[in-house]
This record gives structure tokens, C-alpha cells and sequence, in this order.
């Protein structure tokens, strides 16, 4: 007799556990908890709703993100994703748009190709703790993402060793280096302009040097360079030549690049703005020439 209630009792109790971890189970499940603190899931892009929405200029293209700083459900292949207890879902989806053919990006990529430059990071910050994030190849940059985050604040990309946040709750761009790379067309302006010959000193020096300048670009990154230094952009001046001479802004030398033509010579500047112009240094006791890079 008291085997069979030992028995029974065990029985009894062994489905009683069960159940409650069956009710525990269920209890979860009600409240939606799946992605915790540091997950990163891949949902569709269309998924990500709401928000808000920001540009940011890239050597390869211009990125557009969406970021959602709290988003209660989505819905993946997986099923529904939620939160846990004590966690955000953070929302985030981008897309990349390459930048077209150009004189601005034929510059930038100073004889390289669009593959062939540095390939970004992203990351979300949560609270001191960075969260890496999945990139895709450039042709591929087409991507939805939910991420489990306790003190979500700003989403970062990564290029080259420069960074741009951009704020979850506003969508605005911190660090923004990259604003003139969201239109490259207008990096380029055309001048054609000639060294004065009665600039020539002395006069007869005019009947053999020749000098000017076609184009001047404005640029913040410049593929082989990297991005201008802190305060400055990449000032590049396309020069023809006859003779030999040094091209210099101020006393800045500068970086020759690829050339485009045999017949333009093409170099890299330095600079906090558009210098007012450029000089052509011939010596052999031929004063400097200077052009004006102005479009006024």
C-alpha cells in the first residue's frame, strides 16, 4: 500500500512540474520575448516601418537608413520576432544607391575601381557597448536588420577610418564628413582657364611655357589618399603644362594622380576651402605664374 501511494504521489507531482513548465513556457510566449540584448536578426527590408530616414554621402554611393529606435513585433521566415524583458527592438534597414558616372568620381577613384575600394562597417551603440552588424558586397546593399538592444542610441558606419552616426530617435547625421559625397556632379566645376602670357617675366618666356587650368574638384575623400584631414577637403586641380613646372597652392606641392588625358595633369591639394589660385612655378628664372580657380 505504501508503495502504490509513493507511487502515485510521484505521478502526481511529476505532472504537476510538467505543467507548470508548460505555464511558464506559454507565459513567455504571451509576452513576446525571442530577441534578447546583443541578437541581431535578418528581416526584409519592407519590414521596417515608422522612423526615421537619412542620407549619408560614401566614397562608393550614397546610403539611405531607415532607423526605428523601438519597434513592439516583426515579422520574419522565423515567425514573429519580440523582445524580451528589458529589451529594445531597434529597426534598421538601408540601402545603397552607387554614385554615376562623373568627372566628380572619376577623381575620387583616382584610377580605381568602385569594388576595389574599402568596404564599410556598421555598428549599433548600446549604451558603452558596440554591437556589429552584418555589410553586405555594394551590389548587394539591400537590407533589413531588428536588433536587441538595452540603451540603444545611434547607429555608426565605419569608412576608412572615419565614422557617421546617425541619432535613432531623430535621424540626424553626426560626423556628417560625407556630405559632399551625396552629389558628386557637383564637386566638378569646368574652367578652362589660361595662364596670362604677359604674366611671363620674362616676356620671351611666354613663347615656350604655356600653362592652365581645366577643371578644379572639391572632394572630402580621394580613393589612394584617404579622407582630407580634420578641417580640410581634397582640393584637385586638372592642369596642362608646356614645360616643366612645379604646381603648387601656397607653398603646398601637393599629390599628383592619375592623370585622365596625356595631355592634363592632375593633382591633389589639401585645404580648409577653394584656395583663391594656383601657381605654376617654371624656374630656370621664370617669375611664378598663378590662375584664379574662382567660377566667379
Amino acid at each position: 500500500m505504501v508503495n502504490r501511494w509513493s507511487t502515485a504521489r510521484l505521478i502526481v507531482a511529476s505532472a504537476l512540474a510538467g505543467l507548470a513548465l508548460v505555464a511558464c513556457s506559454s507565459e513567455t510566449d504571451d509576452a513576446g520575448h525571442g530577441v534578447q540584448a546583443g541578437q541581431v536578426e535578418k528581416v526584409s527590408p519592407e519590414k521596417i516601418s515608422g522612423g526615421s530616414k537619412a542620407e549619408l554621402g560614401l566614397p562608393t554611393g550614397v546610403l539611405t537608413v531607415k532607423v526605428v529606435p523601438a519597434m513592439d513585433e516583426v515579422a520574419s521566415d522565423a515567425g514573429d520576432l519580440k523582445p524580451r524583458d528589458g529589451v529594445t527592438l531597434v529597426g534598421l534597414a538601408w540601402t545603397l544607391k552607387l554614385h554615376p558616372s562623373s568627372d566628380g568620381r572619376d577623381v575620387l577613384l583616382d584610377d580605381q575601381t568602385l569594388e576595389s575600394l574599402p568596404m564599410p562597417s556598421f555598428s549599433l551603440l548600446d549604451g558603452n557597448k558596440k554591437v556589429s552588424l552584418p555589410a553586405e558586397a555594394p551590389s548587394q546593399w539591400y537590407r533589413g536588420l531588428v536588433v536587441g538592444a538595452k540603451n540603444p542610441s545611434v547607429l555608426q558606419v565605419e569608412y576608412d577610418g572615419v565614422t557617421q552616426s546617425v541619432d535613432l530617435e531623430t535621424g540626424v547625421v553626426e560626423g556628417d564628413q560625407g556630405a559632399q559625397l551625396k552629389d558628386l556632379e557637383s564637386a566638378s566645376t569646368t574652367l578652362d582657364r589660361r595662364c596670362p602670357a604677359d604674366a611671363f617675366k620674362p616676356k620671351e618666356a611666354a613663347l615656350t611655357h604655356e600653362c592652365g587650368v581645366r577643371a578644379v574638384h572639391v572632394l572630402p575623400y580621394v580613393a589612394g589618399s584617404g579622407w582630407a584631414p580634420n578641417g580640410q577637403t581634397w582640393v584637385v586641380v586638372d592642369a596642362d603644362i608646356e614645360g616643366q613646372a612645379t604646381v603648387r597652392i601656397g607653398q603646398d606641392t601637393g599629390r599628383e594622380l592619375a592623370s585622365p588625358s596625356d595631355a592634363v595633369h592632375r593633382f591633389a591639394f589639401a585645404a580648409p576651402n577653394l584656395p583663391a589660385e594656383v601657381t605654376f612655378d617654371f624656374g630656370s628664372g621664370i617669375s611664378p605664374v598663378s590662375v584664379g580657380l574662382s567660377s566667379s
